[in-house]
């Protein structure tokens, strides 16, 4: 069952990265679909992803390397949570192919709506899950800080 906050997290955090890491070019959103599927394609022509960082790219704190955390800033959890997102909708997110100063495409497919009402139970503790992790990254990120006094 796809959920729409969800749904627009995920793109939203697809398209927003396309955007970060393109600085000049093009965002391409296209989107298909069969009798049970819808897959949305977000394909830039930015930085790209060297092939060496691809296989870990949906792990946590994961970014592809400390110049592009230091230029473009970002905490290498939006990958993560979109893959944990979007298999709770019961879908998929794949990396379809990214070559360094080429560019990068990811796909998303979720399975259609099928017309039933959305189990708010469900959703609601998705939701409640998705926050407590989010919560105990946040923690640890805090930890990791030291504040410095001038």
């Amino acid at each position: 069952m796809t959920d729409e906050t969800r749904f627009w997290q995920v793109l939203f955090n697809l398209i927003g990265n396309a955007i970060k890491f393109t600085e000049r070019g093009n965002v391409t959103v296209s989107a298909a679909e069969d009798d049970q599927f819808v897959k949305i394609i977000i394909e830039d022509t930015g930085l790209g992803i060297a092939k060496e960082k691809q296989e870990k790219l949906f792990n946590a704190f994961t970014q592809g390397d400390s110049e592009i955390s230091r230029q473009y800033g970002g905490s290498g959890l939006g990958l993560y949570i979109s893959r944990q997102l979007t298999e709770r909708m019961k879908g998929t997110i794949i990396l379809e192919w990214s070559e360094p100063e080429q560019g990068t495409s990811f796909s998303v497919r979720l399975p259609k709506a099928s017309g039933k009402l959305v189990n708010l139970d469900e959703t609601l503790e998705m939701t409640q899950e998705v926050a407590a992790a989010v919560e105990k990254v946040e923690n640890k990120l805090l930890k990791s800080f030291k504040v410095l006094a001038g």
